[in-house]
């Protein structure tokens, strides 16, 4: 049968310990503790407390912050008016509400359980959430990947994210899995590592920094990417070669502008809302559908000859150029070509297929 226990101690001291606690019994009515609570319990706190050793509850309601020293687990965790803060490893199997700030210093793992923070997430070392797990957080949620091997997964988000701003520290994997579809900022995302995308994902932002490469999961499941906010894409997107964690992206569409460091390979469609600076020599744009640019491209002015825009889909689909491309070196056209604005490359221009030319183009 569960039972309502309430702390009440000092504001420091051991969950197991049998004198920390009160029995409340249904008319409210408190009396001392011949144990502590356990599966099934549920744990009441009326002022600020920190607990020494590792935990293990069913439900935890505290009106003010918590401090676990150790590791937390729990199956409900309501605070009311404050922060929580665990200074090992983090579950939970049931809704997790937080007033304040979230801070873990170990790993944090959802079973298909919710998390809701009313200022900051900090995870030091990596969250995995089983199938639906969602996140919510009005401050800042960041990874910080710390014992986690440069490549290895410090993210593995199996459900929607809502924040401020996400910033996943280090050259540590973001994996977007099943029942993810949505990662919502008001600011700015930024993903030190590789991104994984195992399902069709929605990236609404101001701006979003991949640092590394953005792929797809599986040859046989290829996943669309659609971005709202400007991109860095600072590593290639989509994979020429095909290797299991490593394939083309589906649909890539991005309403923003995009600085390319990296070449892009898709399997389906490829667009561009707005104009595409290329920060790198020279880039590939491949897909084996539409591609379109609905702002121009403009080569990067720094680079060394400005570079070579390499621009491939196959019959009968069509590479479109809304905006103007300039600063570039060569435009190499794999594929048929419709352009609606000024086309300028400072040596050569190459169509290796039909074109429809609305607009000057010009090469010397």
């Amino acid at each position: 049968m569960a039972t309502d226990y309430k702390w009440n101690s000092s504001s420091s001291g051991i969950w197991g310990d049998a004198g920390n606690w009160s029995i409340i019994d249904e008319n409210g009515t408190e009396s001392p503790a011949s144990d502590w609570p356990e599966t099934g319990d549920c744990a009441k706190f009326d002022s600020e407390v920190t607990i020494t050793d590792s935990v293990s509850a069913e439900k935890i309601v505290a009106e003010s912050g918590l401090v676990f020293k150790s590791d937390l687990s729990a199956a409900e965790i309501e605070i009311k008016g404050g922060n929580l803060s665990v200074g090992g490893n983090f579950s939970w199997s049931g809704k997790v509400s937080v007033s304040g700030d979230v801070e873990v210093s170990g790993s944090a793992s959802a079973n298909a359980a919710d998390l809701t923070s009313g200022g900051n997430i900090h995870f030091g070392k990596k969250y995995e959430g089983t199938n639906p797990s969602n996140i919510e957080c009005a401050g800042e949620f960041k990874i910080s990947g710390n014992g986690i091997a440069d490549g290895d997964d410090s993210f593995l988000l199996r459900g929607n994210l809502s924040a401020k701003s996400i910033v996943i520290e280090g050259n540590k994997k973001t994996s977007f899995l099943g029942g993810c579809s949505s990662i919502i900022t008001t600011e700015t995302q930024t993903y030190g590592g590789n991104v994984l995308v195992n399902s069709d994902i929605t990236i609404e932002c101001s701006s979003v920094t991949f640092e590394k490469n953005l792929v797809s999961h599986s040859k046989d499941s290829k996943k669309d990417v659609t971005i709202t906010g400007d991109c860095v894409f600072k590593g290639t997107v989509g994979s020429e070669v095909s290797a299991q964690n490593n394939e083309k992206i589906k649909n890539l569409s991005v309403s923003g502008s995009v600085t390319a460091y990296g070449d892009f390979y898709t399997s389906g469609t490829l667009t561009f809302g707005k104009e595409v600076f290329l920060a790198a020599d020279d880039i590939v744009f491949s897909s084996e559908n539409n591609i379109s640019f609905k702002g121009g491209i403009k080569g990067n002015a720094n680079a060394s000859g400005n570079g070579t825009v390499y621009l491939t889909t196959v019959t009968p689909y069509d590479i479109e150029i809304g905006g103007s491309v300039t600063d570039v070196n060569n435009v190499v056209f794999n594929g048929n070509v419709v352009l609606n604005s000024s086309v300028s490359a400072a040596k050569d221009i190459v169509f290796n297929s039909n074109a429809v030319l609305n607009s000057n183009i010009s090469a010397k």
